[in-house]
């Protein structure tokens, strides 16, 4: 264990710096096929490495087979808000994956919306979309409506859209907290990603790209397809049976 700990610890000083992709993730493959994890994690909050290197490091974490215990053992207590908000994306990413405590990492996605600090929020929104539960919509638009952060309102939107994939049944609820947003909203960044999000769920299409980066959205393409989604929006609720409502 010495011996292979040497080894890497001697590789990771060549590579941390590099613009060597290959030889990046050829390290960070090797180190998630190992045990120490602790070393693993103390690269995690070095801050020479290039960020080709932390994301390889942060991507492939969830290889360790005790890694989501340890991280939810560690992530109460990192000052580092940035490496903290990490380990959260870290921990959601275990739902593609084989985990075991899903319920702990969503309580401290919840945990993180209330932050003071943009990026715990931020990553709180995220990992509560993609693990969250049908009483989480209400969380999650609560921050699209109210985040002073207008990239957070944006991401809150796209956390309603991920929460519908793996819940369908939430689908009108989804729909009708975008629309309150939509006719309200003045940021084009989060108008973008509320109209994604609108297209995702209702199956539609007016222009705006899911594949995209929302910020390079033309802001001429979204005063186009904002009043068709809310056409369509007005239209949709108007003919579901009352019952559904």
């Amino acid at each position: 264990m010495k011996t292979q700990l040497g080894d890497l610890q001697r590789t990771f000083e060549i590579v941390k710096t590099s613009n060597d992709s290959s030889a990046v993730q050829s390290f960070c493959s090797q180190l998630s096929r190992t045990e120490l994890v602790d070393f693993h994690y103390s690269l995690l909050k070095d801050k020479d490495v290039s960020d080709e290197m932390y994301q390889q490091l942060r991507r492939e974490f969830s290889n360790h087979a005790n890694g989501e215990e340890f991280l939810l053992e560690k992530i109460a207590d990192e000052q580092d808000e940035i490496v903290q908000g990490d380990l959260l994306h870290i921990l959601g990413t275990y739902k593609y994956r084989r985990h075991r405590c899903l319920k702990r990492t969503a309580e401290f996605a919840r945990q993180f919306i209330a932050s003071q600090s943009v990026y715990l929020r931020k990553k709180g929104i995220i990992v509560l979309g993609w693990i969250g539960e049908k009483s989480d919509v209400e969380i999650i638009a609560e921050a699209m409506f109210n985040d002073e952060n207008e990239e957070n309102r944006g991401w809150a939107a796209t956390g309603l859209m991920q929460l519908f994939f793996h819940k369908p049944a939430i689908k009108n609820q989804c729909l009708r907290n975008l629309q309150a947003a939509l006719a309200t909203e003045k940021s084009y960044f989060t108008l973008s990603c509320i109209l994604i999000s609108i297209q995702e769920i209702a199956g539609k299409q007016w222009g705006i790209s899911s594949t995209g980066r929302p910020e390079r959205e033309p802001e001429r393409s979204i005063d186009m397809a904002k009043p068709e989604a809310i056409s369509f929006l007005e239209r949709y609720f108007e003919q579901m049976p009352q019952a559904d409502k």
